[in-house]
């Protein structure tokens, strides 16, 4: 009501008219279709289980002094000299939870909770994995790709009511560029939402504790070893990421979620050698059904009845004809056949 809507919109969706890459994205690689999100709230809390395996706190809302000494999967990576980066499009260093409270700025801190960490911002040799996501192109170009990757579009976010091809062409944009490196034969891409958005979802979500799940979320896996044309109903969420990047490089899990939580191996075949890259058209193939000219068909066989009248009779007139016309009545005889 505050924003003028009746609550009809919440009933709409989007097909393949709409995002036609996406779906063909799904019909070659792998649609997870039982993929629920973390957290029946908002953006921080579904962002806090991705990087943490837990809510962040209670209140859904960024702590006055950040989250502290709260774990993530990088500190784990860290550690353990694993290579990372976050890519952050349209990154400004100088917004973080110190500087910014509300507003627009708020959201790329909302987007990366990193930022609202001290030892993050503060800490070079942590502050420098946090990147612009142009430096993921150029990454991919010199090799220098890291073992994991985050990313978080901010244009191109698909966020209501944002334009949602801008978010189709990013995603395009930043597969067709894994496609084109060394990185492709060794790599997985994950594509998947904060939130449901306030979208209706007939699948009502599980309860697997006081935090979630929240709805459904769209979630695509692209990878060389990815199976093809493959739909995955295993019960996943975000912290299943945390699961299989934990479970690849033999790291303990963070939380109780992550530790519970279900892996993406299942979408994989490592049993067929890596897929070769091909370019998945943005345009959606479709078969049009063209309705006939029922007239012209009508008329059509109309003039075949007609001609094949005229054929009997012509036939007929010259059967008792010489050698010559017997064989001008066969020839029609076979013309009638024809018709």
């Amino acid at each position: 009501r505050q924003h003028g809507q009746n609550g009809a919109l919440s009933m709409g969706y989007y097909d393949a008219t709409d995002l036609p890459y996406y779906w063909n994205l799904a019909d070659d690689y792998v649609l997870f279709d039982r993929f629920f999100s973390s957290a029946a709230d908002g953006s921080l809390p579904n962002r806090m289980f991705w990087l943490t395996g837990t809510a962040g706190n209670t209140t859904g809302q960024i702590p006055a002094n950040g989250f502290g000494d709260l774990p993530t999967i990088f500190d784990v990576l860290n550690r353990q000299g694993i290579t990372w980066k976050f890519y952050v499009q349209n990154y400004n260093q100088r917004l973080t939870y110190r500087t910014v409270k509300d507003g627009g700025a708020a959201a790329q801190v909302n987007r990366v909770p990193l930022l609202a960490y001290d030892r993050f911002i503060d800490d070079p040799n942590l502050s420098s994995h946090i990147v612009d996501l142009d430096q993921y192109y150029e990454d991919l170009y010199n090799g220098t790709l890291p073992a994991v990757a985050y990313v978080a579009a901010a244009s191109a976010s698909e966020h209501a009511p944002a334009n949602i091809q801008a978010g189709q062409r990013l995603v395009r944009a930043m597969i067709n560029a894994l496609m084109q490196s060394e990185a492709w034969n060794s790599s997985a891409f994950l594509l998947t939402y904060d939130s449901w958005g306030g979208w209706y979802d007939h699948v009502a979500p599980p309860k697997v504790d006081n935090d979630g799940y929240g709805f459904r979320v769209p979630a695509l896996l692209i990878s060389a070893y990815a199976r093809k044309g493959y739909i995955d109903s295993t019960e996943l969420d975000v912290t299943s990421a945390l699961k299989f990047i934990e479970d690849n490089y033999q790291l303990p899990p963070l939380a109780t979620r992550d530790g519970q939580a279900k892996s993406l191996a299942g979408a994989f075949d490592f049993t067929r050698p890596p897929r070769r890259p091909h370019m998945i058209t943005a345009t959606r193939e479709t078969t049009q059904v063209v309705e006939p000219r029922r007239d012209i068909v009508y008329a059509g066989y109309s003039s075949m009845i007609v001609l094949a009248g005229i054929v009997m009779v012509v036939a007929i007139a010259l059967a008792g004809g010489n050698h010559r016309q017997k064989k001008l009545g066969q020839q029609h005889i076979s013309q009638e056949g024809a018709s």
